[in-house]
């Protein structure tokens, strides 16, 4: 009977980003003491394990790819897989648990949320393959007014011999579809061996074959007919209300939603497509949540595709982009936020002459005076959340915004983020989900670049008023570019200690400037009473009244904190309303905002959040609680750490062999 769940199993899944549930973990387990009780079924050293756990008196079972996102490149943890007891066969294995399940509960595809979920698999794209956003033929197919038949090409096993059930279903397509399109999918079954359809010698020279890597739901809508072996593929056309031809034995053959050239078994039971979709994907299928590595529910797995395709849409006009001017070691860091579209990336180390169907990525505020008249720019830049360490000491960042049109610190021209902030229509739902995100950002103590908490030693008069002046990088574009009167620390102080005589005045110098990666010290001491370089932001936040800068991220982390911010430049959360302005105007400002409102613009719709050990995109609540399991550790000395030169070389060396390897594979491809 097939195990529905296991103690051990979930103990073992409830890892870090589902990294047991990566490829070959579990089968060098065997050899090395793990004491897993499951291996892959479908790879030969897996099978080994297995039988040596057995032999050795040992319960094991074998795992099998799941229904939904479990074709994964190399070190890709997936999404899913299915866990059966060792009884012959994957196909029959699966045929004995999906019928014992058929038989003991008769509700399955009863509930009303079956029907809402089959139709957002579809609507997702949620089958086997991780990476389906590719255009699956060219226009030369999709304008074909003939009729298209999709036959689905598999391996061989070693050991049998179905090159004849092969041969069959395409001399049974042709002769029923004589003057159609012969469209070719190979599947993402992992079987060894040869591919059965395109070695055979009648195959049509003009048969099209479909990229794997595009989206197969998409695909079954552009097609009259399917043809298949025993491909999983055959089960995400009966959930697409398509019906399949079948020439195999597959578990989902004989159930009344196939045509099958087999006669099926008559005991076998006949669910209907609701069931079946309950029996496979909700009651044998299991699911890890790619943000927290433990078990998830398939809502939240679907939560999580749906959320990809939803960022591959927004960025989807992104197909060939040039990023032009990216420091070596950045190139790894920008590569996933700038692949979003999921189209070909190019890197030119200097500048050059742009395609006219490309658009070309610049950094931060890097000057466009190359670029092409005419050519779209994109720009990328750190997000507001961004590591447990500076970006400036090459830590990978979980967050990064891309702009169409400027970006979010440049005060000299509109960004995506101000059209966000001025045209959004933020309903209840989202500002309630902001709100939230609000107070979880303030809960976890979570910032920026989170290098630790220190408590200031200083200790203000009663009574008085603490205002704390937040230093900034002195070549900062922030500065160069949203900065008005007020462009250095010295002039804030100078006007905050004028202003407010009797207050006591901290002044924090930038961690980027305390590190000595980039410039920007001040004398400071002639208008504040402490010059506190040692404790950390949201510590001296927690021991302020008032927080003033010229545009630095600092007050946006106060708004949060609902602290009074005086803004000496142009910030992006300046003008709205919401903080003390001390320019007479701030630009591209066209209404007043509440709090949250500005969260949810800023902090949910802008930013890209990424999940390097997933690779896949994530939420801001995800990535607040990732950067809150070490927010709060002890604060060290960045600049006197005498490990940190030796963590950025093995940074840099890492992302050098990153390039490398990308610029290989590209060449390949």
């Amino acid at each position: 009977m097939h195990t529905l769940g296991h103690p051990d199993t979930e103990r073992h899944v409830r890892t870090r980003a589902g990294r047991r549930m990566v490829r070959g973990r579990r089968t060098i387990a065997v050899f090395t003491g793990f004491r897993s009780r499951a291996f892959w079924g479908h790879r030969a050293l897996g099978r080994i394990a297995h039988a040596i756990a057995r032999w050795s008196g040992r319960p094991a079972d074998l795992l099998y790819a799941g229904p939904v996102w479990s074709h994964c490149a190399v070190g890709e943890p997936l999404l899913s897989w299915i866990q059966l007891q060792a009884k012959g066969p994957y196909h029959a294995a699966m045929s004995d648990a999906l019928q014992s399940l058929l038989k003991q509960d008769a509700t399955l595809g009863t509930t009303p949320e079956i029907s809402s979920l089959m139709r957002r698999v579809v609507a997702s794209g949620a089958g086997r393959n991780r990476t389906n956003y590719r255009p699956a033929f060219d226009d030369s197919v999709r304008l074909s007014t003939n009729r298209k038949i999709l036959l689905i090409d598999e391996r061989r096993l070693p050991l049998a011999d179905d090159r004849a059930s092969f041969a069959r279903m395409l001399a049974s397509a042709r002769d029923m579809h004589p003057n159609a399109d012969i469209l070719l999918w190979q599947t993402t079954d992992e079987r060894c061996g040869t591919w059965q359809l395109g070695s055979l010698d009648d195959l049509p020279e003009t048969t099209c074959i479909v990229d794997r890597h595009a989206n197969f739901f998409a695909v079954l809508n552009a097609v009259d007919a399917v043809y298949t072996v025993e491909a999983p593929e055959g089960l995400e056309a009966i959930i697409a209300g398509v019906r399949p031809h079948v020439f195999g034995r597959p578990y989902y053959a004989g159930l009344g939603h196939t045509y099958d050239q087999h006669r099926p078994v008559q005991s076998l039971s006949r669910p209907t497509i609701e069931a079946l979709f309950d029996a496979v994907y909700l009651k044998l299928a299991r699911y890890i949540d790619p943000d927290t590595g433990g078990p998830a529910t398939f809502e939240r797995v679907l939560e999580c595709i749906e959320l990809q395709r939803s960022m591959h849409n927004r960025f989807r006009d992104l197909q060939i982009v040039e990023a032009h001017g990216f420091q070596i070691w950045k190139r790894r860091f920008a590569a996933p936020f700038l692949g979003i579209g999921g189209g070909r990336l190019y890197w030119h180390r200097h500048a050059q002459a742009s395609r006219a169907d490309s658009t070309v990525a610049l950094w931060g505020a890097r000057s466009a005076d190359h670029v092409r008249a005419g050519t779209r720019i994109v720009r990328i830049e750190d997000g507001f959340f961004h590591s447990l360490g500076l970006g400036s000491d090459m830590s990978a960042p979980l967050s990064q915004v891309i702009d169409r049109n400027g970006i979010y610190f440049d005060a000299q021209k509109p960004s995506d983020l101000t059209h966000i902030l001025n045209e959004g229509t933020f309903d209840s739902t989202e500002v309630a989900r902001a709100e939230k995100l609000r107070r979880l950002i303030v809960e976890s103590g979570v910032t920026k670049y989170n290098l630790g908490r220190k408590a200031p030693q200083w200790q203000a008069p009663a009574g008085s008023t603490v205002i704390l002046v937040v230093g900034q990088v002195a070549d900062d574009a922030s500065i160069r570019l949203g900065a008005g009167d007020f462009r250095t620390a010295e002039q804030v102080l100078q006007h905050a200690r004028a202003n407010n005589p009797d207050a006591f005045i901290v002044y924090k110098p930038h961690p980027d400037v305390l590190s000595g990666n980039r410039t920007g010290l001040v004398d400071a001491r002639r208008y504040a009473n402490v010059v506190d370089a040692e404790a950390d932001l949201l510590s001296l936040l927690e021991h302020t009244d008032e927080v003033h800068t010229i545009s630095s991220l600092a007050g946006f982390e106060g708004l949060l904190r609902q602290k009074k911010v005086h803004a000496y430049g142009y910030p992006f959360y300046a003008g709205w309303g919401l903080t003390h302005d001390e320019m007479k105007s701030v630009p591209w400002r066209q209404r007043s905002l509440k709090l949250d409102e500005l969260v949810a613009g800023a902090l949910i719709r802008y930013p890209i959040y990424w999940n390097w050990q997933a690779r896949l995109f994530s939420t801001p609540e995800a990535v607040v609680r990732t950067l809150a399991v070490n927010a709060a550790r002890p604060m060290g000395n960045v600049s006197a750490d005498p490990s940190r030169p030796w963590r950025k070389a093995v940074r840099w060396v890492k992302n050098l062999a990153w390039y490398v390897l990308w610029e290989i594979r590209r060449g390949i491809e």
